[in-house]
C-alpha cells in the first residue's frame, strides 16, 4: 500500500511540475558583423553555462589596452581587428580571484570572423540526487559533487556554429572606444 501511495505522490508531482513550466521561446540569435576591408571580427565571450565565479568580473585586454573594464558572465563583445598576431588577455579587477589572470597569443586573418569562449576549468562536477520523502512532499537533495581542482581560467576558440550558439542570448557589451575601432 506505500508503495502505490508514493508512485502516486511521484506522479502526481512531475504532472504537475511538467504543467506549471513555463515555455519560454528561443532567443534569436545576434546578426554578425562582416568584417571590414582589411580586418577581422572576433567575438569573445563568458558562456552563460559557465558556474564558477559569476560575481567576478576580469577586465578584458587586447595588445596591453583594456577594452572592457567589467567582463561580466553571460556577455559577450565583438571586436574589429587588423590582421596579424594579437595578445588577448583577462585581468582581475579588484576583488576577482587571481585566477582570471590569463593571456594568450591568437592568429587572425582578414575577412574572417573567430569566436572565442572564455571558461573556467573549476566547474562542479555532478553528485547523486537523492529523492527525501516529507510529509506531504518528496525533496530531491544532491548528495556529492563539487569542483574540479585545476582552478584556472581558459581561452577556447570555437567554431562559427557553436559561437553564434555560445552568444545567443548573452548580453552584448560595448568595448572601450580607444582600444579597439568599433563595429558599425
Amino acid at each position: 500500500m506505500r508503495l502505490s501511495h508514493l508512485l502516486l505522490t511521484i506522479g502526481l508531482t512531475l504532472l504537475i511540475a511538467c504543467q506549471s513550466t513555463a515555455h519560454r521561446p528561443l532567443p534569436t540569435p545576434p546578426a554578425l558583423v562582416r568584417p571590414s576591408e582589411g580586418r577581422a571580427v572576433i567575438y569573445i565571450f563568458r558562456p552563460s553555462l559557465d558556474a564558477v565565479m559569476k560575481y567576478d568580473k576580469p577586465s578584458l585586454w587586447i595588445d596591453d589596452r583594456a577594452v572592457l573594464t567589467e567582463f561580466r558572465p553571460a556577455s559577450y563583445a565583438a571586436f574589429s581587428l587588423e590582421p596579424g598576431s594579437h595578445i588577448i588577455a583577462l585581468r582581475p579587477n579588484r576583488f576577482d580571484s587571481s585566477t582570471w589572470a590569463l593571456q594568450s597569443k591568437f592568429e587572425i586573418n582578414s575577412g574572417q570572423t573567430y569566436f572565442v569562449a572564455i571558461w573556467h576549468r573549476d566547474q562542479p562536477t555532478p553528485g547523486t540526487t537523492v529523492p527525501n520523502p516529507v510529509v506531504g512532499a518528496l525533496i530531491f537533495v544532491q548528495i556529492g559533487g563539487g569542483f574540479g581542482s585545476a582552478g584556472s581560467v581558459k581561452f577556447e576558440s570555437v567554431d562559427q556554429d557553436v559561437g553564434l550558439f555560445g552568444i545567443t542570448g548573452l548580453e552584448e557589451l560595448q568595448p572601450i572606444e580607444y582600444a579597439a575601432k568599433r563595429l558599425e
